[in-house]
């Protein structure tokens, strides 16, 4: 028999979550000061994780924009590596988004950014 959370405990922990990220600690100083165990924060943060709908990109809130000269966007990963896409090429910055949104989710666990 599976066990529904009661409303209150919903808002309590949805207000705690809100709390969370403004503080700027780490869970387990969070959960220290809160009085509430770490195990709890994550079988919340799980819960809440199920409740909001997958994210996809609609390619409709991608704004059209009308581009002066040759600028571009670039991004020096970790490994040194230097990713450079003119902002003219409006597809393959939405694919690059996409994909580093992809990659960073599936390193969170596949916790949607």
């Amino acid at each position: 028999m599976s066990r529904r959370a009661d409303g209150r405990k919903v808002s309590e922990w949805r207000v705690r979550f809100e709390r969370f990220q403004r503080a700027g600690l780490s869970v387990v100083r969070f959960c220290a000061a809160e009085q509430v165990s770490v195990p709890s924060f994550y079988q919340w943060r799980k819960k809440f994780a199920a409740r909001q709908p997958q994210a996809s990109v609609d390619p409709a809130l991608f704004a059209h924009v009308r581009l002066i000269g040759g600028a571009s966007v670039a991004a020096w990963l970790p490994s040194g590596t230097r990713l450079e896409i003119p902002l003219s090429d409006a597809r393959g910055l939405q694919l690059a988004i996409e994909t580093l949104a992809r990659a960073d989710s599936e390193r969170a666990g596949g916790v949607p950014c």
